[in-house]
């Protein structure tokens, strides 16, 4: 084989390879741009996503703000409602000292009455 043949058989082969490698970077090119469209895209619902998340996140703050205010008036009805409590705690002691003194008083009442014999009034259902 002489010398010409060879390089024209070499010059064959590295066309061949180059058509390959123009084929090889035409799918590369194609694949790239799918890439990019898709990573376009992404962005793009990245984007509006978020957007989304920023509102979302403004009205939670704004929420927040308000189950603080209802957490402040809780905090107050609470203590409102411990010191009636306490008031009313009181007021039942006073109401069964009362009763107390009530029964003494009708037991004291039974015996003078008795002791003089004096009848004890009857009941009257409609006032008592």
């Amino acid at each position: 084989m002489t010398t010409l043949q060879e390089l024209e058989i070499r010059v064959t082969r590295l066309e061949e390879r180059s058509d390959n490698q123009r084929e090889d970077i035409k799918v590369i090119g194609s694949e790239v741009s799918k890439i990019l469209l898709t990573q376009d895209e992404i962005l793009k619902v990245q984007r509006t996503h978020t957007s989304k998340i920023d509102a979302l996140d403004e009205k939670l703050n704004e929420l927040a703000t308000v189950v603080g205010g209802h957490s402040q008036t809780l905090a107050g009805h609470s203590q409102t409602l411990a010191g009636h409590s306490k008031t009313l705690a009181g007021h039942t002691q006073t109401l069964a000292e009362h009763s107390k003194t009530l029964a003494k008083h009708t037991r004291m009442f039974e015996t003078l009455f008795a002791h003089f014999g004096i009848p004890l009034p009857a009941e009257d259902p409609q006032h008592n």
